[in-house]
């Protein structure tokens, strides 16, 4: 019996120290944001977007938001579930991130949204110069500097109405290529078109003339 009476109160305290373990793990629980929501994935420079973030916590009113983004501004007060986003002057694809704190942990998420730039690419011959002359089975090397907020769907070069070569985009945007002149002779338009990516139709190009010297082969005396 008296053994009983001492264990009851370790008993007692043990079990109260299980209850507080348990109470502590669920109060510092992180939020969890079940989902980040836009009112739109695409827009255009300087619109405005909402965005809201679905959150689940014990205690909601006393969550405390922080919005950032990549780049484009908030409308103030942006300090709570659901904020206004102006989008940038440049396009491009920009990252909204929130971040939900209870007293004891936070949780962040994160969403991309593409402010779409409607103007053509820049599209720049860089090499060879205009009016460049070159010897039938010289090549010609062709240097090209072309860019778009959005990125380019394609680049390619085309040399007298034809097609010649065809690339993707590059991350430093310059594109070199070398097109073979062993069946030219004359003069030619050299051109090169980009087309921006996820704008069917939204090209831009640039040209520059070339000569193509014919080789005469001499006869033979017999």
């Amino acid at each position: 019996m008296r053994v009983l009476l001492f264990l009851m109160p370790l008993l007692l305290l043990v079990s109260c120290k299980q209850v507080g373990e348990i109470i502590d793990s669920v109060e510092s629980e992180a939020p969890r944001i079940t989902s980040l929501e836009f009112s739109d994935s695409q827009l255009l420079p300087l619109d405005t977007l909402l965005a809201v973030a679905r959150v689940s916590d014990e205690n909601p009113a006393e969550l405390n938001y922080e919005w950032r983004a990549g780049g484009g501004s908030f409308i103030p007060p942006a300090d709570g579930d659901s904020v206004l986003w102006i989008a940038p002057i440049n396009g491009g694809n920009y990252k909204l991130t929130v971040k939900v704190a209870n007293r004891f942990k936070s949780a962040e998420k994160s969403k991309a949204v593409v402010v779409v730039n409607p103007g053509q690419p820049l599209v720049s011959i860089e090499v060879p110069a205009d009016d460049r002359r070159y010897v039938q089975t010289e090549p010609i090397a062709v240097k090209v500097k072309a860019y778009h907020d959005n990125s380019l769907s394609y680049v390619r070069v085309m040399l007298g109405g034809r097609e010649r070569a065809r690339t993707g985009v590059r991350t430093d945007n310059i594109y070199q290529f070398t097109l073979d002149t062993d069946s030219l002779a004359g003069s030619y338009w050299l051109t090169v078109e980009a087309e921006v990516f996820g704008q069917n139709g939204n090209i831009s190009r640039d040209s520059v003339r070339i000569h193509v010297d014919g080789i005469i082969l001499g006869k033979r005396n017999h």
